[in-house]
C-alpha cells in the first residue's frame, strides 16, 4: 500500500459530519505524523495492517488493527509485539466471558479426550459484510473463511489450546463470498484432544446453532452461543466409574462480551494504566488463529491431508 495514499475526500468528508470529527488527513502517514494522536484505529482491508504496523512503529504510535492480522501468514509473521508501542487485534470473541466459563468447568470432567465445534448459520443476503469489494474479491487467505473462521479458532484454542494439526474439506456455495465459505475438518490439539470443526455461513433456510461440546472421561461441558438469548454453559459430572455421583450444572452467561465496546474498554483501561498484559488479543495470539484457517485451506487444496499448524518462529 503506498504510504502516500490519497484518502477520498468526499467520503471523509461526509464521515467526519456524521461522527463528529473536524480533521481531515490527505494520506495514511498524516495520521501516524500527528502529534496530537496517540492511537490509529486502523480500520482498514487487513492485507493493509503490516503496513500500517510499519508506520506504527516509525512513528511510536499504538495501533488496532482489523482481524484477521493480516492477508496471509507471511505478513501476520512480521507483526510482532512490540516493546515501546501497543498492537491490538480487533477481535471481541478472545474477551468472551463464556471461555472462562469454559476453562473453569473443563477442569471439572477428567481428562479431556475429544470436542465437536459445530457454527452454522444460514446465508444472510442483506448483510452488509457483502457489500464490499475487498470481501467481494478477498486477497486474505480463506476469505470468508478467515474473516468469520478466526472467531472459532479463538473460542477454540481459548479453552482447549492451541491447534496442532487439521484434515479439511472446503467448498464454496455462494458466489458472493468470493471464495470457499464452508469448512469440515478434524483438529488435534497439542494437548493431544481430537475433535470436529464445522463452520459455515453460507447454507439455505436452516437453525443458526452455535455448539461446542467437550467430553472426558469424568463428564462433559457444552457451550451453546445464543443469537436470540444469552450464551450457556451446561457441565455434566460423572461417569469416571459406575459408583461415581452424577450431576448436572447450568451457567447462563449474561451481559457477554459480544460487541467491540468490550475491547475497546479493556485498550482504554490497558493505554490508561500503561500495562499491556490487559490485551489478550496480541499479535501472537492473533497469528495462530489465522495459521488454523490457513492450515484448513491447504489441507482442502491437498485432498484432506493432514497439515501442520504453523507457528511463530
Amino acid at each position: 500500500m503506498p504510504l502516500n495514499i490519497a484518502i477520498p475526500r468526499p467520503k471523509a468528508e461526509e464521515f467526519t459530519k456524521l461522527a463528529g470529527i473536524s480533521k481531515i488527513y490527505d494520506n495514511l502517514e498524516e495520521v501516524f505524523e500527528d502529534p496530537q494522536v496517540d492511537l490509529v484505529d486502523a480500520l482498514l482491508p487487513v492485507q493493509y495492517n503490516l503496513d500500517a504496523v510499519n508506520l506504527a512503529v516509525k512513528h511510536r504510535k499504538d495501533i488496532c488493527l482489523e482481524k484477521p492480522i493480516a492477508a496471509n501468514l507471511g505478513q501476520a509473521g512480521q507483526i510482532r509485539e512490540d516493546l515501546d508501542i501497543l498492537i491490538s487485534i480487533n477481535g471481541n470473541f478472545v474477551y468472551f466471558k463464556a471461555i472462562d466459563t469454559l476453562e473453569t468447568a473443563i477442569g471439572k470432567i477428567g481428562k479431556v479426550y475429544s470436542f465437536t465445534y459445530r457454527c452454522i448459520e444460514p446465508f444472510p443476503f442483506s448483510s452488509e459484510y457483502h457489500a464490499t469489494s475487498w470481501r467481494q474479491m478477498p486477497q486474505h487467505v480463506g476469505g470468508y473463511l478467515s474473516d468469520g473462521g478466526v472467531h472459532q479458532a479463538t473460542i477454540l484454542s481459548g479453552a482447549l489450546g492451541q491447534v496442532k494439526s487439521i484434515n479439511a474439506r472446503n467448498k464454496q456455495m455462494r458466489d458472493l463470498s468470493g471464495t470457499d465459505d464452508i469448512l469440515y475438518s478434524v483438529l488435534e490439539m497439542h494437548s493431544g484432544v481430537i475433535g470436529m470443526l464445522t463452520y459455515g455461513g453460507a447454507f439455505g433456510n436452516t437453525e443458526k446453532r452455535h455448539l461446542f461440546p467437550i467430553r472426558g472421561d469424568n463428564g462433559s461441558v457444552g457451550l451453546e452461543l445464543g443469537h436470540d438469548a444469552p450464551a450457556k454453559v451446561t457441565l455434566r459430572i460423572g461417569g469416571a466409574t459406575a459408583a461415581a455421583d452424577k450431576y448436572t450444572e447450568e451457567f447462563i452467561i449474561d451481559n457477554e462480551n459480544d460487541s467491540p465496546v468490550k475491547v475497546l474498554e479493556i485498550l482504554g483501561k490497558a493505554l490508561t494504566a500503561g500495562d499491556k498484559s490487559k490485551i489478550i488479543a496480541t499479535p501472537e495470539v492473533a497469528f495462530h488463529h489465522l495459521a488454523v484457517i490457513d492450515a484448513a485451506i491447504e489441507s482442502s487444496s491437498r485432498g484432506g491431508q493432514t497439515v501442520e499448524v504453523k507457528s511463530l518462529i
